[in-house]
């Protein structure tokens, strides 16, 4: 990840949030955990998350399942989902603020999807029993191909 792939955000000091997110603040996006910290979010992951909210016209909500985890999550949430047993990975895009897993409350998470595929995400991962859909930015350059995975 180099300095012009990531834009590094410290949350207390950041004056010019709604011209990079204007769809997004920063309690939606970043773990409690980082209050006071500098943590990396991708800019061009976050470019896209909001081109997305204008794309599907309708609010979107940054969160996962239940647990309502923001976009960019601390390795301490990542590890406390690791130890619930869910199916995150420690090395989770979500931890370099590259992977955001959204809700529509207005549409059903099939229709979330669909529009996320649409949309191009390099990745989409669908739920079908959760109120969630992930999305995010891997790299697809040794590919080219995007990516696709439904749990049940």
């Amino acid at each position: 990840m180099t300095v012009t792939d990531t834009l590094a955000l410290r949350i207390e000091k950041l004056g010019d949030w709604d011209d990079v997110s204007p769809n997004f603040t920063q309690d939606e996006l970043f773990s409690p955990d980082t209050i006071g910290k500098v943590f990396l979010i991708d800019y061009e992951a976050l470019l896209k998350l909001n081109r997305f909210r204008g794309h599907v016209g309708y609010p979107l909500l940054v969160n996962h399942g239940g647990n309502h985890l923001r976009g960019v999550r601390s390795a301490k949430e990542q590890m406390g989902l690791v130890k619930k047993g869910l199916t995150s990975a420690l090395s989770s895009l979500h931890l370099q603020g590259k992977a955001f897993d959204l809700t529509c409350p207005n549409k059903s998470t099939k229709w979330l999807k669909d529009a996320a595929l649409e949309f191009a995400w390099s990745c989409v991962g669908y739920y079908p029993n959760s109120n969630f859909v992930h999305v995010d930015m891997r790299s697809t350059e040794l590919t080219g191909i995007q990516t696709y995975y439904e749990v049940t």
